[in-house]
């Protein structure tokens, strides 16, 4: 068995630099990443139906990517707990809940990612 991994963006080593590691410079963030195992053997023929979707509103060569992300400053929540295990709920007044933001959050550019040609 083989695994094969279609648009996946690596890491994979950097052409005429040993020991450092680039992202595939082929891999393409507006289509699905998939792993798939097959089996292989010589002399067998295997029909291998392997799609790669679109999973953005526009895929052409000319689209960039949408900029869906909040804007600066904007704050965001990252969990809500409460007195007990039951998640962010309160019996009663008088008890904590506890609030954690996100802080701060790494989003690319929009306008840097690589467009296909």
């Amino acid at each position: 068995m083989i695994t094969v991994c279609l648009n996946h963006p690596g890491p994979i080593p950097k052409p005429g630099a040993p020991g450092v590691f680039i992202t595939d410079p082929y891999f393409n963030p507006h289509f699905s990443q998939t792993c798939l195992a097959f089996d292989y053997w010589p002399g067998k023929i295997t029909y291998l139906d392997t799609p790669v979707i679109p999973v953005a509103a526009f895929t052409g060569a000319t689209n960039a990517t949408l900029d869906c992300e909040f804007s600066d400053g904007t704050p965001i929540i990252y969990s809500v707990s409460g007195p007990g295990a039951g998640g962010p709920y309160v019996a009663s007044t008088g008890s904590v809940l506890t609030i954690l933001s996100a802080g701060d959050v790494a989003v690319p550019n929009p306008i840097t990612i690589r467009r296909t040609q």
